[in-house]
């Protein structure tokens, strides 16, 4: 039986994190070996980076399309992702798809910068094991019980209402 997990805000975080969402679209199907290799140069940038505790918290590479990958990545903070990406080994592979673009015109690149407020951020995993994805990878993972029943609940944080099933009872207001 799969159980329900709602992910908490780790204290240690502070108010917030930095989300990055980047990726590559193939515009023609000759780039596709190209962009495997950077995205296994990214995901050994990736895996340096968690090694040598520079602030990367999870990277997980996804896949929209045929020709459309990307990554998803959790990072402690704005300032650490920034140190860590002008610098090797993210340089090199970002340098290298920079000038395939430029040069050949037959590759999408993106990139998207979130700075996710502790107040903002919720999430529910079911079915998760030791392959935890996304940020139950360093969260804290509690039953969705109470105040955590709901997503707009676990947004709400410390102000959640306790849920009872009960219809909530609103008092007229008179001028």
């Amino acid at each position: 039986m799969s159980q329900a997990l709602a992910w908490q805000w780790p204290e240690r975080l502070g108010e917030r994190f930095c989300l990055i969402r980047f990726g590559m679209i193939a515009s023609k199907a000759r780039v596709l070996p190209q962009i495997w290799r950077y995205t296994r140069a990214i995901e050994q940038s990736a895996r340096a980076a968690i090694d040598q505790q520079s602030g990367l918290l999870k990277s997980e590479r996804i896949m929209f399309r045929w020709n459309h990958f990307g990554f998803l990545q959790y990072w402690s903070d704005l300032d650490q992702m920034l140190a860590w990406t002008h610098n090797e080994p993210h340089t090199a592979w970002w340098k290298s798809a920079l000038d395939r673009q430029r040069q050949s015109n037959d590759l999408v690149i993106y990139h998207e910068t979130y700075l996710v407020n502790s107040k903002g951020f919720e999430a529910i995993y079911l079915g998760v094991d030791q392959q935890r994805p996304g940020a139950s990878a360093f969260g804290q993972m509690v039953l969705p019980k109470g105040g955590l029943a709901t997503a707009k609940a676990r947004l709400a944080g410390d102000q959640a209402p306790l849920l009872t099933g009960q219809a909530a009872k609103i008092k007229n207001q008179t001028n």
